[in-house]
């Protein structure tokens, strides 16, 4: 197990729960796994696969996932494959063969498929290892993204009685497991349940209130850096991107609406991080492993516990620390509720109104954000101040609340406890509605007792209440206010109760106000020891435990890690994969803080496989050598610092060596648009990464021709045009460009004349 870890993965110790995980699927049991995303679930079926005889069948419910899984797997030197409808018929041909002649070791198929008569005919003449059902919360109806599809997978136990299943999922409650493990007949199977905690995540919820100029502010402060903002319609996804993009931030949309061809696309030049910041509905992401996404931005309320977990957990996958951003208010719960409650059934729509009072729960809570998502799934926190939400780093003030408590009970207990939170409200401010006249409840004791505080206010106090159990909620669309043990207590004078003191409403305006654009999240990138809070006083967060991962950043050189990034860049667009297939930047970091010098210490970096280091190891080496030959070895006393102006460009096929100048100050902007230049773009590709205009375009590769950085133009004029644009310089003359075009008509641009004229002027130099 060890030697194949190293071999093919890279690693050389296993996370918690995968060795144990993956004995019990070499030894032929069914296995049930619960893991948080980006906790390596998908080793627990990969690396048995390769050691057991036969093929293991990978249940994979989206396109996008399988294609991400087999080109990592292909890339470590594993004989993978996937069947769905992106493939031609002769490739789909040529992937039975290999299955038939026990070639392939792992297959990837969508339910769908594989419930069809003729794939279910080719697996049974296959010597088929092991089923791997993975995004297994599929199956259930209880959970967030439940499939009809997933639900037919239950015969496999009948068609292939002595193969063992495994299955998978980064998101279940306790209803869901039980429901996933009936589902798929299981027996004598062993349940391996992950902490769910992501300490390298950072949670924050925001009122939605200015929303667009407090993300604007944030994605300043945090230029350059990967990340998703989910939306819940179409509309605002295309809104946003839009705005976005004219703000000057590299953003593109993805939502079910457009075409495939722009879906896809899309969505890999996120991948391929030719584009930093996606907007997107909840169509996208699942099954994405790009690692180094730095912030999920909800702008949107989610709809349940589940999706917003799942959808964070698509941030931070390398490890290293994220911000999980959720913008809050009440108009997108009733959204929620008017779609939920126009659903067919009566057990669908209670599931959901229940789930969206749980997230709603999250969002109000003052109490620790990750002690309440743990809790949701089962798990309990023993801290009460986890280190890593903006409530435990910005705690507010709590007062004995037992009076508060006692009145609001008394009030439910008048009523019956036949009224939900509102209505129970209503009447314990003393409200005049036609409803509380007509069913006199005026007459009561405790009709207008709390008016010492506002509705806002004994909502948040109520909503507390729930959530610390001293008020029981019965009921999923007309929810009931109940009394439960705890608060009989509390009647009683045998318990009290501390609650969140209820804001003051004139001050949060005035607040509001002050603070004007400031959106009181400063980025934690700026600053690991403290935060900013709204009200401007500094807190020091709580020490937490720091991944492994960040704990090998130390020493890095970031000016050797951006120079591996551009070569990894590089290696990735010839091969047409994402960067982090080749290696992520947890691996760069080390080759920056380590610099190794043979293939024995190149081959101890986190996920350099041996396949890895025999394609590209001598590479970086290379490069990592060249690095420490011009700018010193490490520990080199009193070595002086480069200065920024003499930061090598990277080199490339299309930057010339003899004509790099070096002595020249380049500007980010059109250092960015020579590298993309050198990676074979086209001037328009260009714009649209860089979010500028053609012609700018145009004009930043033509002073870099003037200045020596670019050698070539084949790839962005062809020959035969430059030749014709020539002769029409040398009969013109090169003052005059609109003459020269009217010479050789529509087919020539301005930008394809001017970069022939500037490659002319550098030859006659």
């Amino acid at each position: 197990m060890h030697k194949t870890l190293q071999k093919y993965f890279g690693y050389t110790l296993f996370r918690p729960l995968q060795e144990d995980i993956i004995n019990d699927v070499l030894n032929g049991k069914d296995t049930f796994v619960l893991m948080p995303t980006g906790g390596g679930k998908s080793l627990c079926f990969q690396l048995p696969a390769l050691l057991m005889n036969g093929m293991t069948v990978v249940v994979s419910p989206l396109i996008s996932l399988m294609k991400d899984q087999v080109d990592s797997l292909q890339a470590n030197g594993i004989d993978a494959a996937y069947l769905n409808s992106t493939l031609s018929y002769s490739e789909i041909r040529d992937i039975k063969a290999s299955i038939t002649a026990n070639r392939i070791k792992i297959l990837y198929v969508a339910p769908e498929r594989l419930m069809m008569t003729d794939t279910l005919g080719l697996l049974k003449d296959a010597n088929v290892s092991l089923f791997a059902i993975d995004e297994a919360h599929c199956i259930s109806e209880w959970g967030h993204d439940f499939r009809p599809e997933y639900r037919k997978l239950k015969t496999l136990r009948s068609k292939f009685p002595s193969v063992p299943m495994i299955a998978l999922t980064a998101t279940a409650t306790p209803k869901v497991r039980n429901d996933i493990v009936s589902e798929l007949k299981f027996k004598g199977h062993n349940t391996y349940v992950a902490s769910f905690d992501r300490k390298n995540l950072f949670y924050r919820v925001k009122p939605k209130k200015d929303t667009y100029g407090h993300l604007l502010q944030y994605l300043w402060e945090n230029k350059g850096k990967s990340g998703i903002i989910y939306c819940q319609s179409r509309k605002t996804v295309d809104s946003l991107s839009k705005k976005l993009k004219k703000a000057g931030f590299s953003s593109l949309p993805y939502h079910a609406g457009l075409t495939d061809k722009v879906r896809t696309k899309n969505q890999e030049m996120f991948i391929k991080d030719d584009v930093q910041i996606i907007v997107a509905t909840v169509a996208f992401g699942m099954g994405i492993d790009k690692p180094n996404v730095r912030f999920v931005v909800h702008y949107d309320l989610p709809k349940n516990l589940e999706s917003y977990y799942q959808e964070t957990g698509r941030g931070g996958r390398d490890g290293l620390e994220c911000d999980c951003i959720l913008f809050f208010g009440h108009g997108d719960r009733y959204k929620i509720e008017y779609f939920i409650n126009k659903m067919g059934k009566k057990q669908e729509r209670d599931i959901a109104l229940v789930q969206l009072r749980d997230m709603i729960g999250y969002c109000e809570t003052n109490s620790c954000r990750r002690k309440v998502m743990l809790k949701y799934f089962g798990e309990e926190l023993e801290d009460d101040n986890c280190g890593g939400c903006d409530v435990c780093l910005e705690p507010k003030e709590m007062f004995d609340g037992t009076e508060a408590a006692k009145k609001l009970l008394l009030c439910v207990e008048d009523l019956g406890q036949r009224f939900g939170m509102n209505y129970v409200i209503d009447v314990l401010v003393g409200a005049k509605t036609k409803k509380i006249i007509g069913n006199r409840h005026t007459m009561l004791k405790s009709y207008s007792t709390g008016r010492e505080y506002s509705k806002s206010q004994w909502q948040s106090i109520a909503r507390e209440m729930v959530r610390l159990e001293a008020l029981g909620v019965e009921g999923a669309r007309y929810p009931l206010l109940k009394l439960n043990p705890k608060g009989m207590a509390i009647l009683g004078d045998i318990e009290s109760i501390q609650i969140t003191k209820p804001a003051d409403e004139m001050k949060v305006q005035v607040k509001e106000s002050r603070v004007g654009a400031r959106s009181g999240y400063e980025s934690k990138s700026k600053s690991k020891s403290k935060l900013v809070s709204k009200s401007g006083s500094k807190s020091k967060p709580k020490s937490t435990s720091k991944s492994t991962a960040i704990k090998t950043l130390n020493g890095t050189d970031s000016e050797l890690f951006e120079r591996l990034g551009v070569l990894r860049k590089t290696l990735a667009n010839r091969a047409n994969l994402p960067p982090y297939i080749i290696f992520a930047d947890t691996s760069l970091r080390q080759m920056a803080a380590k610099r190794p010098k043979t293939s024995q210490e190149f081959l101890k970096i986190t996920g350099v496989a041996e396949h890895k280091l025999e394609k590209y190891g001598g590479t970086f080496l290379a490069e990592i050598a060249d690095f420490c030959e011009n700018d010193g070895k490490p520990n080199k006393p009193n070595k002086p610092s480069k200065p920024h102006s003499e930061k090598p460009i990277s080199r490339s096929p299309q930057v010339s060596k003899s004509r790099t100048a070096t002595s020249d100050v380049l500007s980010q902007t059109v250092a960015e648009t020579l590298e993309l230049y050198s990676q074979h773009m086209s001037i328009e590709e260009i714009a649209q990464v860089q979010n500028l205009t053609q012609s700018t375009i145009a004009e930043h590769i033509e002073n870099l021709i003037l200045a020596g950085n670019i050698d070539s133009i084949d790839h962005m004029v062809d020959m035969e045009k430059q030749s014709m644009i020539k002769d029409a310089i040398d009969e013109v003359g090169s003052k005059f460009l609109s003459r020269i075009k009217a010479k050789l008509g529509e087919d020539y641009s301005y930008g394809e004349i001017k970069l022939v004229r500037a490659d002319m002027m550098c030859e006659q130099k």
